[in-house]
């Protein structure tokens, strides 16, 4: 039995030589991203420069109607992975990837404040970091959970 080492080179040269393999992974990824998030912070965002530089004609081309912004144009990119260049193919793979990273930070947040932000922001609209505005205008409020959660979350998700 022949014994094959992942990592991430092997797992991005192999999405890179088989897109059409890999697409419906990289789609259910980033979809569960877009649906998800729809953060301000820089850490959820897609890197724009490595973006701009290896996807500016993929852009072009495929989503050129798509309105930038919270991950969108990242998504037209991985729908149309087998059709873009290989190197753009990566910076989408990776971008998704960091939404669906900060999706799980979000989601662990969610979890741990869930109550108050029922309580304390129920008529906050979500989106652009307003719940999480709200949270931390109510810091004093909130429940142990959610207060203990929050300097974690802030660490990882806000340090850039």
């Amino acid at each position: 039995m022949k014994r094959v080492s992942l990592s991430a080179s092997n797992i991005s040269d192999s999405i890179i030589m088989h897109p059409s393999k890999y697409a419906w992974a990289l789609s259910s990824l980033f979809l569960v991203a877009a649906l998800s998030t729809g953060s301000h912070f820089a850490a959820a965002q897609a890197p724009g420069r490595a973006l701009q530089q290896d996807c500016g004609a993929d852009v072009q081309r495929f989503c050129k109607s798509i309105t930038p912004g919270e991950g969108r144009v990242v998504a037209c990119l991985i729908s149309h992975s087998d059709k873009i260049a290989p190197r753009c193919r990566l910076t989408a793979f990776l971008a998704g990837k960091a939404l669906a990273d900060n999706v799980v930070r979000l989601d662990r947040l969610a979890f741990n404040c869930g109550a108050d932000i029922k309580s304390l922001c129920y008529n906050v609209y979500p989106g652009g970091g307003r719940v999480y505005d709200c949270l931390r205008k109510n810091r004093a409020k909130l429940l142990p959970s959610c207060r203990q959660a929050m300097p974690k979350f802030e660490a990882e998700y806000l340090r850039k």
